[in-house]
């Protein structure tokens, strides 16, 4: 299926918008790179909000543990003004690092990708209300607006979603 949508597009490229192309023609090949750029675009938009949030999961881990100062940085920074017991942020430390492996990779690969996207969108909302509340404009919004993306249109063909005919 994708070397013959590649073909296809080749072909409207060959072919051009001359004047001897038909109408018919012409809307094929508009359908046909509409198309492929709709793919390039679903996966760009998956691997650029997945990159920040692996890089984020992976500051949290040392070896297979996670580290101390994702520790610390939940008790200290992140959640130091709720005066929350030390057990419910070192839980909320070990679960934000293995989400933000788990979840992007989700993205990465387009395996269950809405989940994902899901997960993220919530991951993002929670530390937009309780972490950095200041961060909506210069960040938040466009990881959210990505994973709304994402969320709303699936993962592409361009995903093992597809490959598995978990999506259409």
């Amino acid at each position: 299926a994708f070397v013959g949508s590649v073909a296809g597009l080749a072909g409207c490229f060959v072919i051009g918008f001359g004047a001897t192309a038909s109408p018919r023609a012409r809307r094929s090949c508009v359908l046909r790179k509409s198309i492929a750029a709709m793919r390039s675009a679903l996966l760009g938009a998956r691997l650029l909000v997945a990159r920040v949030f692996l890089l984020s999961g992976l500051t949290k881990w040392n070896g297979l543990s996670v580290s101390e100062d994702a520790y610390y940085l939940f008790a200290e920074e992140f959640f130091a003004a709720y005066n929350l017991p030390a057990a419910v942020t070192n839980t909320l430390a070990v679960i934000t690092a293995v989400a933000e492996i788990v979840l992007p990779l989700l993205l990465i690969l387009g395996l269950f990708a809405r989940v994902g996207a899901l997960g993220l969108l919530i991951m993002t909302a929670v530390i937009q209300l309780l972490v950095y509340p200041d961060a909506w404009w210069n960040v938040h919004a466009w990881w959210a607006a990505v994973l709304l993306v994402v969320l709303s249109l699936g993962p592409g063909a361009w995903s093992l979603d597809r490959l598995f005919k978990l999506e259409r």
